[in-house]
Formats: structure tokens, sequence, C-alpha cells
């Protein structure tokens, strides 16, 4: 049996005449004879309204004679009200062993009732969970939307909110008269009325301390009114007295400070945001939500704390967990309100003159706080990866100013490799995720046990034959450790490398032979390709954006000999399964091979598909190192003779590559057109056309390797 919203019904002057209102009700509908006292709990409310107009609102009162808390076997939770030191409302809850709970007493709360004309069947304003999306980069958002499934919040409608938001705020509380000083003369219809609104302490206890209680009542001696008026002028009442006009103007300047900034910042941005414009109008949006009433503040670091390390449990090179520092800030509002008793931003943390927070300040915001972060549920990791490439970027985006980017060419030159290692960093992981889901198929994993616990989602191996030719199993002929499976069909789309490059990576449909990528179009790997050649486009112009996706091109061709093969919905595509055939799925990879142009004196036109013999009978594949002995010289001419001893040391740190130097070592001895899909046929065309691989290890990028899993750490 329970009862809520009863305190109308109960309502009375004095305790006396709501227990005998009360009582006449449990006794008409109550059997007691069928309850136990000491577990049936009431709730009793006292509430005190000013009779003058003016709210009252209830002081900090739980100290000692010396001014220090008192620490008993209870529970204190407060709930600052906008920030101040002085007033709030409390909820004391004794611990599950104390005397209080074996007596009777489960809880008592003391709250101010300005939060009525705010609140409507418990809905507050500002308090949508989706209000702080508007702080977010537009194509953040959209790459959101195309990334995770279910429904998302439409921004017209969130605006919206935050308009219907503040609109509740300016009917609720009432716009004021002028000063009587201001020389401004008054309407005839005066906006300003008054409104009252007092405090209001409740108690659970049981009934059977309900009983006790008004034992005492009925034996304690009628008490004589006299002398009551000049004790509660002399009484230390835990409340203050607020004239509505003063609470007003407080309630309307705190809710303004905040829409103000955010609106401010906002107007001031272009078509997309930076990552200083999101973190100045997502703090202010989270402020939003303290701004006008009794909140737990406390919780909010971002708002309440200063500066402080927390740990955080990341996976290092090689799939090693490992627990590491980060250094975390927030805005200081705790320092604020204890020193000065209002909470607002600590100095130093936000430059006025810009409107936007230290840069040190900002980054420490962003990183480790959830400023950036939804409701992930079960799409968390989706959202996760989303938010730190758009971070990279917008990282990337504040270093062309720091740095002087433009003006700067060894700066430049390190700003361009960063955005194709990032992007090159991004793809790999990626791919690698994508294959790992094979070990989540029904019908058994086409990557093998071992592979997937050698090279976890972080870490993914070399993209070459020599590394992969052992990670897999071939069901269908139950065959496990052996190589991936190669397209080299005559049903493809396309054998040049250059096009496959474009169905993975770029940004448009247009030109490509992928016409759709439902379910893979806003990878990560594919945001940071777009949001690059954005960025490059925006500080060195058009040409300079399409060099650098053509530089983009040669470098992942050169680095990576095996690539996934994409289809309309999905990254890696797999090879049919049926159970009456002995089908078994498999991931598609396609090899990239060097093939040597022939004389053009011959006269004679390249078949479609080389002949040649296979090298490898029983995994039907051919291999060939021309790319390898290529490499290798230049590897030689680089790194020099002495240095340099076989085409295994390339996987060496020492001898890893910057992407400038592997594009102007290789310009001349390898060229684009000279890279196709790796397949052959036997002699005499008695064969099936079987895939061809490139022995050996690709170049390995050095930036590439020095980013991975240290950019993403202080985003997590």
């Amino acid at each position: 049996m329970a009862a809520k919203n009863t305190k109308l019904t109960w309502m009375r002057p004095t305790f006396e005449s709501a227990l005998a209102e009360w009582q006449h009700y449990w006794n008409s509908a109550v059997d007691e004879a069928y309850i136990d006292p000491d577990v049936t709990y009431i709730n009793i409310g006292r509430q005190m309204t000013p009779a003058d107009t003016g709210p009252h609102r209830r002081e900090d009162a739980c100290k000692d004679e010396s001014g220090k808390h008192q620490a008993p076997p209870i529970r204190r939770t407060t709930y600052p009200f906008v920030t101040l030191r002085d007033a709030r409302d409390m909820t004391i809850t004794p611990s599950s062993s104390s005397w209080e709970l074996r007596n009777g007493l489960v809880y008592s709360q003391f709250y101010n009732l300005i939060k009525v004309p705010f609140d409507a069947a418990k809905q507050y304003p500002f308090q949508n969970r989706h209000t702080e999306s508007m702080a977010l980069d537009p194509s953040y958002l959209r790459d959101q939307r195309n990334s995770t499934r279910g429904a998302h919040a439409h921004q017209s409608r969130v605006q919206c909110a935050y308009r219907l938001s503040k609109l509740r705020i300016h009917r609720n509380v009432p716009a004021v008269d002028q000063d009587d000083d201001d020389d401004e003369i008054h309407h005839e219809e005066s906006t300003h009325h008054p409104f009252t609104y007092g405090i209001r302490a409740e108690d659970r206890v049981s009934l059977a301390l309900l009983r006790r209680i008004t034992g005492l009542f009925s034996s304690s001696p009628p008490q004589d009114g006299s002398g009551d008026d000049e004790e509660d002028e002399e009484r230390d009442h835990p409340f203050f007295s607020v004239s509505s006009q003063t609470m007003a103007r407080f309630l309307r300047a705190s809710v303004n400070r905040y829409c103000f900034l955010f609106e401010y910042v906002k107007s001031q941005t272009g078509l997309k945001y930076s990552l200083p414009e999101t973190v100045v109008m997502a703090a202010a949006l989270r402020g939003l939500r303290f701004s006008y009433d009794c909140f737990l503040i406390a919780k909010e670091s971002v708002l309440w704390g200063d500066r402080w390390t927390s740990t955080q449990r990341v996976r290092v090179e090689g799939g090693e967990a490992r627990i590491v520092k980060v250094e975390r800030e927030g805005l200081g509002l705790n320092k604020t309100s204890t020193s000065h008793g209002f909470g607002w931003w600590l100095p130093g943390k936000f430059d006025w003159s810009t409107w936007r927070f230290a840069s040190d300040v900002g980054d420490r915001l962003a990183v480790g706080n959830d400023l950036l972060r939804q409701d992930y549920k079960r799409q968390w990791r989706v959202l996760k990866d989303i938010r730190d490439v758009h971070v990279r970027m917008w990282q990337a985006q504040s270093w062309l100013g720091r740095y002087r980017v433009q003006d700067d060419a060894a700066a430049k030159r390190l700003w361009l490799e960063y955005l194709h290692s990032t992007v090159i960093e991004l793809f790999q992981r990626d791919v690698w995720r994508a294959a790992l889901k094979s070990v989540s198929w029904k019908t058994g994993s086409d990557v093998t046990d071992e592979a997937s616990m050698r090279y976890p989602e972080s870490s993914p191996p070399s993209f070459c034959y020599d590394t992969l030719s052992d990670l897999f199993h071939d069901r269908q002929h139950d065959t496990s450790h052996t190589r991936p499976h190669l397209v080299a069909g005559n049903k493809i789309r396309s054998t040049s490398m250059k096009d496959l490059f474009d169905d993975l990576f770029s940004p448009s449909s247009t030109g490509t032979t992928m016409k759709r990528r439902r379910g893979w179009a806003s990878l990560p790997y594919r945001i940071a390709t777009r949001r690059s050649i954005e960025l490059v486009e925006m500080v060195l112009g058009a040409a300079a954006a399409t060099q650098w996706y053509a530089q983009l091109r040669r470098i992942v061709l050169l680095t990576h000999w095996i690539l996934p093969w994409p289809s309309d919905t999905e990254l890696l595509t797999t090879t049919k399964e049926s159970r009456a055939t002995n089908l078994k799925r498999r991931l598609t990879w396609a090899s990239v091979v060097h093939i040597t142009p022939s004389s053009k004196s011959t006269g004679h036109v390249e078949p479609a598909v080389p002949t040649r013999k296979v090298n490898d009978a029983d995994r039907q594949v051919s291999t060939q190192d021309d790319l390898s002995q290529l490499l290798s010289e230049a590897c030689r001419r680089r790194f020099g003779d002495k240095g340099w001893a076989s085409s295994a040391d390339n996987t060496k740190p020492c001898y890893h590559w910057s992407t400038g130097d592997l594009i102007s070592s290789t310009r001349d001895c390898i060229g684009i057109d000279t890279l196709r899909l790796g397949r052959a046929v036997g002699a005499y065309n008695r064969g099936c056309i079987f895939p061809v691989v490139e022995n050996g290890h690709p170049p390995q990028l050095r930036m590439v390797t020095r980013i991975r899993d240290k950019t993403l750490l202080f985003y997590s």
C-alpha cells in the first residue's frame, strides 16, 4: 500500500489539526491488525511561507557552537542554491546501523519551494539531455547519425526545447520594475508582480515512531503563546527572507549569464565549430542546468572541481593494459563559492578578450571530462571513436595558428604528415576491427584465436602477406593458420589500385565505382580523410588539398600490400555461405602487386590476366618480390649501404620513414599505374585464376607508430 501526492489533502495550520484529520482517514481505511508499525512509514511535512511578498531561502545551519561541522553517524547531502554558499537544500540520512534508523527515522529533507514555478510534472528547464548537442559541430553530429542506429535528436527540436525553456523562465520569474532612483518613467501597466514561496521540511518516520511523537504531544501541557513574538525576533532562524524583486533579478541574471555566453559564442561561429568554440558553448550549457535551483552540482566535476589527477586504464602497443594518470580540470565553482559566497569560474581559466578558455585549460576541460560525451549506452564505442577523430582534427586545426603552419615550411611539412599519419593509423585500426568481428560469427571465426590475442584492435598487424599468411582459418577445407582469402576472379569491379583506393577513401561517390557505402561511410578513418581535405583546402587551397589526397594514395599503396575489398554495405566484404554446398563465409582481401610495364616497341597488348606459375601449390598462391626489391633499393639510398642489411630490417624503428621521404624516394622508381590487383592464370589458360602476392614487409611510417595509443589516450 502506498499513497503519494496527498500533501494538500491534510494540509492544516498546526501539526495537531493535520494529524487529527489524517488519523480520521487512516482509521477508516486501514486495519492496523494487518500491518507492522515498525516497517510502515509516514511522511510528515512542515512548511513555512512568509506573510509578506518575498521567498524564504534556507541557509546551511548544521554547525555546532564552534562553527565546525558535526560528524554524527548520518550522511548529509547538500544541494547549493545557484552555487550560493549560504543557501542550500539538504537531505539527512541515518546510516544503516544508526540509532535513528533503528528507532524509526528514515530521512529528513529541508528544501526551498522556489523550485515550484520551474517544476512541471518533474520536468525542469534546460534539463533535456540533448541540449548540449547544440554546442557540437554539425559534421560531428552528422557522423554520429550515420554511424549509429536508433533515434537521434533533431537539432531543430533541441533548439525549440532550449527556447521554450527560456520562455518558461521568463514567464515564471516575473519581470521587475526599475529602481526608484531611475529616471525612466514607469509604464502604467507594470510588469512587476510579487510571488511568495516558503521553505519545507519533511521527515519519513515509522508508524511506531509517529505514535510515540503523538503521545508526547498529548501528554505535554498546553503552551502559553505569550512571549513567542519576542523569542522569534531574538532567535537565529535557519533561513533568509528575500524580497520578490531581488530574487527575480538574481534568478534572471543567473540564467542570462550562461544564455548570453552560449548565444554570443554561437553567433560568432561559422558553418563548422572549432574545438575551443565547442568547449565554451558546452560549458555554458552545462552550467545553465544549475543556474536557477538547487542541484547536486558537486557531482559535475567539470563545473565544481578545479584541477586534479585521476587514473585511467588504457591499452598500449601489444595489447597490454596499463594504468596511467590523466590530468583533469574544472571551472572551480566550489572554490569561489566557498571563498566569496557565490560560485563563478576561477580567474585565469577564461580569456574574456577572446571569449575562449586558455589553451591549456580548454584542452584539459575536453580531456577526460564528458563535455563531448553523449548517452552512449550500447553504442558508446562507436560514438567514442567518432568523438576522438573529431578531437584529433580540432587539435590539428588549433596548431595552424599556434605554430604558424602557413609561414613555416618545416611546420607545414610536419602538419601535413600528421594528417596523413592520422588517417592511416585510423584506417589500420578500422580495418582490423572489421576483421575481428568474424570472431563473433556463429559458424566460426575467419581469424584465428591466436591472431585476435596477439593483435587486438588497438595494435593491428602489418598489412602484407608475410604477416597475414598464418592468421586465418579456412573452414571449408578445415585448414587453420592459413592465408587470407584474396579476390582474384573475373567478376570484379576494377583491377586498378587507384579505383580501389578511391572506393575506400574518397569522401565523395563521384567518379568512384562504389556508389553507396551504407554502414561504413562514417568510419573514423573516412571522417579523418574528409576533415583533413577540408583543413588543407581551407589553409593552403584546393590545389594543395588535391595534392595531399594524391600523396595519401601513394603512401597507402606503398605501405599496405594487402587491402580490404569493400562492398556497398561492408568495409570488408565476405564470401557466400551455404550449408547445402558446404560453403563457408570468409573475409575478402585484395593483394597489391607491382607489374613491370612492358616495352612499347613490342606492340603486344598486355593480357587482362597475366600468365604465370603457382609458387605455393598448397595455398594456391603465387609470390613475387618486385616491390620488396624496389623498396630495398630506395632504403639503401635513404639510409646508406652500411646501415642497411636486408629487406627484413625495415621493421626496425631506425628504418621507419617519414611520409615526405617515402614519397620523394619512390617517385621515380614506383609509379602508381604499375600497382595492380595481384592475380594470374596458369599457362595455356588451362588453370583457374589465382592470387599473386608480394613477399617481404612494406615500409613502416614513423609518425603512425608514434601517435598510436598516444593521441587517443588523453581523449578517452
